[in-house]
């Protein structure tokens, strides 16, 4: 039987977070209850909750178009908001990689 290779833990942590914060937009669960659960899912590290929700931005950014509904921007929103202090310079940087992986996958799709 072949073995699961394990995906790095941040990286499961970011799309834990990203996933759950955009299940919980779409589902309209109420604000301060959506962030409380994204608080306790990150266990305290603000760190993961802006890059999760920069990278989210960013990938809004670079391709408005596939998101008319505005999910994305939603999604980042939560997380931004339960991270409580952002440091701009820190999501500056995590916008430009969603960003930029937004332009990557475009890219592919052509």
């Amino acid at each position: 039987m072949a073995r699961r290779r394990r995906g790095d833990p941040h990286q499961v942590l970011i799309s834990g977070l990203s996933s759950t914060a955009r299940k919980l937009a779409l589902e309209g669960v109420p604000r301060q209850e959506a962030l409380a659960f994204l608080r306790g899912m990150a266990d305290g590290r603000t760190d993961v909750l802006v890059e999760a929700g920069g990278r989210a931005a960013g990938n809004w950014f670079g391709r408005p178009e596939l998101d008319p509904s505005g999910i994305n921007l939603a999604t980042a929103a939560l997380l931004l908001s339960a991270g409580v202090r952002v440091d701009s310079d820190d999501l500056k940087g995590w916008v430009q990689v969603g960003y930029d992986l937004s332009s990557i996958n475009n890219m592919r799709r052509a």
